[in-house]
């Protein structure tokens, strides 16, 4: 039987190969069973797949111009307003100086002079042990 338009049943629709019930619900998904029913369910999401293999190691970044790692840190004990001349091993004369206290804070130095490319003298106001950094 061949019919053109709406067709209006009052209890299933049935196929060779489909089911459906009357009452699709917004924002379900038509399941059926293994006989073909048809019932609407809530939608749930699938399950994330698999990590995908590791890909190959990529190549070493370059060495630093001297191959060294241009930083210098070590904790050192101050005493208010004495300078302290720290001597460090990155053949540089312009260097970045850093200093932090025991929490970690960055503390201002009261004075850095840079003496040579091996050496920088340091002042710090009050007495206390620091962490000073040292970039090239």
């Amino acid at each position: 039987m061949k019919v053109l338009g709406n067709i209006n049943v009052d209890k299933k629709t049935i196929t060779e190969s489909f089911q459906m019930t009357t009452t699709p619900q917004d924002g379900y998904v038509l399941t059926s069973d293994a006989d073909g029913n048809g019932t609407w369910q809530v939608a749930t999401g699938g399950s994330g797949g698999s990590q995908g293999p590791t890909g190959p190691q990529g190549p070493a970044g370059n060495d630093g111009a001297d191959g060294s790692n241009k930083k210098y840190a070590q904790d050192i004990t101050f005493t208010g307003d004495a300078a302290k001349t720290i001597t460090h091993s990155l053949n540089e004369e312009d260097v970045i100086v850093q200093l932090k206290d025991s929490t970690g804070k960055m503390i201002i130095p009261d004075l850095v002079n840079t003496y040579t490319v091996n050496s920088v003298a340091i002042t710090v106001s009050e007495t206390g042990t620091y962490r000073v950094i040292i970039i090239g």
